[in-house]
């Protein structure tokens, strides 16, 4: 609620009182952004509402020259943002079909256009940006090289695209991988630039815009691990290997980890419950030293460490790994469209390590130095 307007003037800083509903965090539930955790541990926002006359006001009471430009610079960033807007709803379906209207202008918010004259490249081949570029105007052709060595190579066409398509895919959003393909205008092209980064922040922000593409997602997931059960097959020891933890670790012991280890496929905002105290273990002299915890190590997109009262206190990216060290109401949460961890219990894992003694110092040294 807004403060009561004093002086009558039609503004305060704040509108006048009224009430607003918000989307976000359900009431008893700590928002995952960073925030004042006094204002809301019970769930909740608080709001500053700043009405268009307050800034003409503010503008117009600027030192003369820096206001006028104050104002031309607000009025061009809406004009901007109110025409990628309407691009967005327009091509909704294309990119986050079902998103609320308050999600594509946060996406808006983050986009850029992209102007490519005809014969010039949207995107290249094994280029490391995963953004999606939505094309409104214009048309291009999808290029794969093809040959033996770098200097003798021929350039095929896949396939054309128009307006309305999406180059890029959002369930690979944080997965580092590699654009399989190049894009060329054909003619001239006006697009919609959307950046992976802030876009996966405007996800986290609303998790539930994803619901559109869920069955896509939970597919890709499906296919993901898929993926894993095969090359675990060929080469068990590989899939942990990736891994920081196990990096350096024998192939023997990798194995019986990969038959101790569990998997989870998440979708975006999806989490793993993180038992509320470790294990308890036998107090022998044998275990005494091996006080670990279970842990969780990220094969897949990027996850986040959440702590009730205390919100996402760690992001970890593929490769990375975490020791769960007692904390209360913990949680592990997908950052990204998709993200595949797998954990070792704490038990188990002291088990296989008693098993293999050469493994144990390299193992304690890097679970001493966490890898976040």
């Amino acid at each position: 609620d807004g403060q009561e307007d004093e002086d009558g003037d039609g503004y305060c800083g704040l509108l006048p009182r009224r009430r607003l509903s918000m989307m976000g965090a359900a009431a008893g539930v700590v928002p995952i952004a960073k925030c004042n955790r006094a204002d809301f541990l019970f769930g909740g926002a608080r709001v500053l509402l700043i009405s268009n006359v307050l800034i003409k006001k503010v503008c117009n009471a600027m030192v003369l020259g820096e206001g006028p430009s104050a104002r031309l610079c607000l009025e061009a960033n809406c004009a901007r943002i109110k025409a990628l807007w309407e691009v967005l709803a327009r091509r909704s379906s294309a990119v986050l079909p079902g998103a609320p209207l308050e999600v594509l202008c946060a996406i808006a918010e983050i986009s850029e256009w992209q102007h490519v004259p005809a014969g010039e490249r949207l995107v290249t081949e094994a280029d490391e940006g995963e953004s999606l570029v939505l094309i409104d105007q214009g048309a291009a052709q999808v290029e794969k090289l093809v040959g033996v060595h770098t200097q003798e190579y021929t350039t095929e066409v896949l396939g054309r695209l128009r307006a309305g398509a999406v180059i890029g895919d959002i369930c690979y959003m944080g997965a580092q991988v590699l654009r399989a393909a190049s894009a060329r205008a054909t003619e001239d092209i006006t697009a919609v630039h959307i950046p992976a980064q802030p876009l996966l922040a405007v996800l986290q922000r609303f998790p539930g815009a994803l619901s559109g593409i869920e069955s896509r997602l939970q597919r890709f997931a499906s296919l993901v691990c898929a993926n894993r059960v095969q090359i675990t097959e060929q080469a068990p020891e590989e899939s942990l290997r990736a891994c920081h933890l196990f990096s350096s670790c024998g192939e023997a012991f990798l194995k019986e980890l990969n038959i101790l280890a569990e998997w989870h496929a998440l979708v975006c905002g999806q989490a793993v419950r993180i038992d509320d105290a470790r294990e308890k273990k036998e107090e022998d002299e044998e275990s005494a030293d091996d006080d670990i915890g279970s842990v969780y190590c990220i094969e897949f997109g990027s996850c986040g460490l959440h702590v009730a009262s205390r919100g996402k206190v760690a992001e970890m990216c593929m490769g990375q790994w975490f020791e769960d060290d007692g904390t209360p109401y913990s949680e592990v949460f997908a950052l990204t469209p998709v993200a595949l961890i797998f954990t070792i219990r704490g038990r188990d894992f002291c088990a296989a390590l008693r098993k293999h003694p050469s493994e144990r110092q390299a193992i304690l040294q890097a679970l001493s130095q966490p890898d976040r």
